[in-house]
């Protein structure tokens, strides 16, 4: 196989975008999902090199003299613009010279709106003339690349949080179920810690994210954990260097931070409308017949930047044993789950069957097809 031939994969997520090939067993290029517009034509700080547009990383370090921007949140395209420009900055960095010689699958998160993936679509035929287009439904093919096509997702990322219960391929509508706690909450309520403590936090939310994702940890009994850092801090101490030069010391914060996610009542106190994680997947299997609940179970598959936190696994585990007996070990796939799901679907003989064409949109119409790609990406793929 090779580049002249391969299909592209694209997930573009909140905080994340990974693009590559089918046939790569990870991403070609992963990086923030940012793109940034100096200010001025020249701006003070920058060197005369200046660039007119940064993605990723290299837009997050100039975000002093950058206008930046996140095109996409929750799912939703926020800045088209900006959001093409990512897709082309994905192509170059994934070295395809033509995207008309390509075939893209892009990675359907369930709460993109229906006429954004038809103007996804559009933008995909029209601007970059994709011979083929395919929309894969995330959790159906967050569980495929685990080689199985029953069991329960749960998929928690930078704005957005869900279990759905997927059942021969398709995701049950009645078995989804969303919680509005996400990883922008944990950045929060550190945010809000750090402050509590009396220390200087002048810095941008991107510092604190990267806090949260270097020293942040779930604990199994906040409690427990709580009286073991009073009596021994030193062994919870961490220092993070901010770019001014200053220091953020950090302790019990480390774990508190990401207690709301199982406990909501430490962030937003009790009278509140939030579940626990763990009641999340729990309720979501309540919304299916019992009969397929063992079964559901028995493949618990766990996504995003939030469920690769250290101790988020176990503290998954051992909350949902005391809901539901005979469950296996929720298997944690980490961030490009969804890609290498859609990555795999792409290696499969029946993907030239599943993909759409530019032609099939203008018989049908961009917004039946559209709708039949999605419905097709929940299916047993052979």
């Amino acid at each position: 196989m090779n580049e002249e031939s391969g299909t592209v994969v694209f997930d573009i997520g909140s905080l994340m975008t990974r693009v590559g090939f089918h046939f790569q067993t990870e991403p070609e290029e992963i990086i923030l999902s940012l793109v940034a517009i100096p200010r001025t034509r020249i701006n003070v700080g920058m060197s005369d090199g200046q660039k007119s547009v940064y993605f990723g990383n290299e837009a997050n370090r100039h975000r002093a003299v950058c206008k930046v921007t996140a095109p996409m949140d929750n799912g939703m395209v926020v800045d088209w613009e900006r959001l093409t420009q990512l897709i082309e900055y994905g192509y170059v960095m994934a070295n395809v010279n033509d995207s008309s010689l390509h075939p893209v699958i892009m990675v359907d998160s369930p709460n993109t709106p229906r006429e954004h993936r038809v103007k996804l679509a559009e933008l995909f035929f029209e601007r970059f003339r994709v011979p083929g287009l395919y929309f894969a439904s995330a959790p159906v093919i967050g569980l495929f690349s685990t080689g199985h096509t029953t069991g329960m997702v749960f998929e928690s990322g930078e704005s957005h949080t869900l279990a759905v219960a997927v059942l021969d391929g398709i995701a049950l509508p009645h078995g989804t179920r969303k919680n509005e706690i996400c990883g922008s909450n944990v950045t929060h309520y550190l945010t809000a810690l750090l402050s509590s403590s009396a220390q200087s936090l002048n810095s941008a939310r991107e510092s604190v994210r990267e806090m949260k994702e270097k020293f942040s940890f779930v604990s199994s009994d906040i409690q427990a954990e709580s009286a073991k850092c009073k009596a021994s801090p030193s062994g919870y101490t961490q220092i993070f260097t901010l770019p001014d030069g200053q220091y953020i010391e950090l302790a019990q914060q480390c774990f508190e931070c990401t207690e709301p996610l199982f406990a909501p009542e430490r962030q937003y106190g009790t009278n509140h409308n939030y579940e626990g994680f763990s009641h999340t997947i729990y309720n979501a299997l309540q919304s299916v017949s019992p009969d397929l609940h063992a079964q559901l179970r028995s493949h618990t598959v766990l996504v995003g930047g939030n469920t690769t936190i250290r101790g988020f696994a176990q503290r998954m585990q051992d909350e949902l044993d005391g809901f539901v007996v005979n469950g296996q070990k929720p298997q944690r796939k980490g961030c490009t789950r969804n890609w290498r799901g859609a990555a795999t679907l792409g290696s499969l003989n029946s993907m030239k069957d599943l993909l759409w064409t530019k032609a099939d949109c203008e018989e049908n119409g961009y917004e039946i097809v559209c709708a039949n790609m999605l419905m097709e990406g929940n299916m047993s793929f052979t």
